[in-house]
């Protein structure tokens, strides 16, 4: 084979796997939302109930439409590789991606068979990570559709398992619920199977965690903690200028810079749906710095009219300056906004099933280049042969 040849057929190589990069099993830039289906003992979807109920992984795209590409989360009745969420716990059911290349989305459960009644309450206090009934990270590998679970002993234990992150850096997840001992914001190793470290008691009411600028951050309704915390040394500190009484009811969020950050409060009042928050002052890059203030809340109408809705779910990006977010309505629709200027409105795009609840979207990462990468280096060393 001749130098001008091998050339021709490496970067006929490359395109085919480039091509197969792209294919992944959920498609780049769509959506992928939570749903969440009570079922009886047949396995037909019934009214939601406490019991543990089914999660399904849907892919929409973006204006709305189902792709028909989803992942029923294994429910069944075998221990350590199972997941399932209250069917009525409107709180659970966040899903979020990965700090890195964004190839994993987590989300979170009980290891516990679909239709184990009053799920919420059960107990995780084995330290080995044994059970009773452990608290689990779900995560999907959106490259190949694979779900891998993750199980943890003392934590969460007889209360809520919310939210979860997981960063590609450290092969740690970061994780969000509620409980009296065993609640607030903890990490464990992806692999599982073990307690997990409680990075701060001051939160017990945590609802998200997510990653910005590698540092951990969590909602919470908790105490003097209302709204968006960093979580650093084993503390949690407020951002300066989010209110310490209660009142606001802050769940999922996205930091579009270190200056602007949308927060998503299910409240059904005006002061309810998408908080855009400011940060003045302060230092580049350092988010607890300066002073935060809401500089708008987009509202969104009740679809039974006459009220509003709130936010729980909430995704988003910035093209050229410029915020899109995605997010699960409290009446269980999937919206969106652009936000254009402080007159931008909500688009709606779909609305969930009967009988079932939407709770988390996320925006399906584009494929890393790692493979394409690897690819080249055999090339070059057919290249030396």
């Amino acid at each position: 084979m001749t130098r001008q040849s091998l050339i021709v057929s490496s970067s006929v190589l490359l395109a085919i796997l480039a091509g197969t990069a792209n294919a992944q099993f959920l498609v780049q830039n769509r959506l992928a939302i939570t749903q969440i289906e009570t079922v009886d003992a047949t396995g037909a979807i019934v009214t939601a109930s406490n019991a543990a109920s089914r999660v399904r992984v849907r892919e929409f795209d973006r204006s709305g439409t189902a792709s028909g590409t989803e992942i029923l989360v294994n429910s069944g009745a075998a221990a350590g590789s199972r997941l399932t969420n209250s069917g009525t716990a409107s709180s659970e059911g966040a899903i979020t991606r990965s700090a890195g290349s964004g190839r994993f989305l987590s989300f979170t459960g009980y290891d516990a068979a679909a239709t184990t009644a009053g799920v919420v309450a059960t107990l995780n206090n084995a330290a080995d990570g044994s059970g009773p009934t452990r608290r689990v990270v779900g995560q999907i590998d959106t490259w190949t559709g694979s779900v891998s679970y993750a199980n943890y002993g003392q934590s969460y234990s007889g209360n809520n398992i919310r939210s979860a992150v997981f960063d590609e850096s450290t092969n740690v997840n970061f994780t969000a619920g509620t409980a009296t001992t065993t609640g607030g914001v903890r990490s464990g190793a992806a692999a599982g199977d073990t307690s997990t470290t409680l990075l701060s008691g001051t939160l017990t009411n945590t609802r998200n965690v997510n990653l910005f600028n590698n540092q951990v951050f969590a909602s919470a309704s908790s105490g003097a903690f209302q709204g968006v915390s960093l979580i650093s040394g084993g503390t949690a500190t407020l951002l300066p200028g989010f209110p310490t009484a209660s009142g606001p009811s802050a769940y999922d969020f996205f930091f579009a810079s270190d200056t602007v950050l949308y927060v998503a409060d299910d409240r059904v009042t005006i002061s309810g749906g998408l908080q855009k928050w400011t940060r003045s002052g302060g230092s580049a890059n350092d988010v607890i710095t300066g002073t935060w203030a809401i500089s708008n809340t987009f509202n969104l109408a009740n679809i039974a009219g006459g009220g509003f809705a709130g936010l729980r779910g909430l995704a988003g990006e910035v093209v050229g300056n410029v915020a899109t977010l995605f997010a699960i309505s409290t009446d269980n629709r999937l919206v969106t906004i652009t936000d254009t200027s402080n007159a931008a409105a909500f688009s709606v795009l779909a609305t969930a099933p009967t009988s079932t609840n939407w709770r988390g979207v996320e925006i399906i990462p584009t494929p890393g280049t790692a493979a394409l990468l690897g690819l080249g280096g055999l090339l070059v060393a057919r290249r030396r042969r």
